[in-house]
């Protein structure tokens, strides 16, 4: 019994650090994926990045440069950052939360000739909205808040790209009230052409909503989890759907909703089985009879 104990006592001190200090802190994993569009004449490359929660030593400047350099080295079309730039986590596990200049400064070297372009999520709202929004700016990221615009990709093809303000941070998740988000006003700023539609939303519950004219979906929010255990999956996700958005690919009528797990931590520095990964996305023609390998 005694050796049994200590066996079960060490496996699990083992699984903690782990847990805590190596996870949490991998190279990103690249989540690929390859998906049809409608309305688009040929292949873009999106890479969308979510959930940073910068602080020292979980998301420190360099962490985050490296990072970039990263998704830099896979040559997207598009840049896509899905919100919580700023921490999410408190004392005592870290040491220093950092200021939206310093995770901003490497965010500006990431490379996407067709653009870059971001939305804020609830941490960025509660803990420092309008320093989050000017260093974006200064990084020369458009912030999208219920807000379309219409990029060109060559030619006369052109994408849609907007993008939803918070939906949970004026009160939607836990204090009842309404959210920041305006979908219908945003969708409105929509003209009836043909040229395809990609949301970014922070938090995926917004998929629950109508939106037809919408051809995929980009969310972080849910960390995927940050513990995902074998044959239960996640344990909780911050979500009004449970554990029903938390992760991968979804559909409902052509509508896609990609959710990546993100590349920080929330409340605590902790992840097991959900390592941090970027999401790569090769959009096809809807018509295109062959994924590319």
């Amino acid at each position: 019994m005694l050796i049994a104990f200590l066996a079960l006592s060490l496996l699990g001190l083992f699984l903690l650090t782990y847990a805590v200090l190596v996870e949490p802190m991998r190279v990103p994993v690249v989540r690929r994926y390859t998906m049809p569009m409608r309305g688009l004449a040929h292949p873009l490359r999106v890479a969308a990045l979510g959930d940073f929660h910068a602080c020292v030593p979980w998301m420190n400047e360099q962490r985050i440069l490296g990072i970039v350099r990263q998704v830099n080295g896979l040559k997207p079309d598009l840049a896509m950052l899905l919100g919580d730039f700023e921490t999410g986590i408190h004392a005592p596990f870290l040491l220093r939360k950092l200021k939206p200049d310093e995770w901003a400064r490497p965010l500006a070297e990431l490379e996407a000739p067709l653009g870059r372009f971001a939305v804020l999520g609830n941490h960025d709202w509660l803990e420092d909205l309008q320093g989050a929004r000017q260093a974006l700016a200064e990084a020369k990221i458009p912030v999208l808040e219920n807000e379309a615009r219409l990029i060109p990709v060559g030619g006369n093809e052109a994408i849609w790209v907007a993008g939803l303000a918070d939906q949970y941070t004026n009160g939607k998740l836990w204090q009842g009230r309404e959210g920041a988000d305006d979908l219908d006003g945003t969708l409105a700023q929509i003209f009836e052409d043909q040229h395809p539609v990609l949301l970014l939303a922070h938090e995926p519950d917004i998929f629950e909503e109508p939106m037809d004219r919408v051809g995929l979906v980009l969310s972080g929010h849910t960390h995927g989890g940050q513990v995902r255990l074998p044959f239960l999956g996640a344990l909780t996700v911050p979500s009004r759907f449970g554990t029903k958005y938390a992760q991968g690919l979804f559909r409902r009528g052509g509508t896609r909703l990609l959710v990546t797990a993100g590349l920080g931590c929330s409340r605590l520095p902790l992840r097991f089985n959900c390592p941090p990964e970027i999401m790569l996305v090769d959009l096809i023609p809807e018509n295109t009879e062959e994924f590319p390998k």
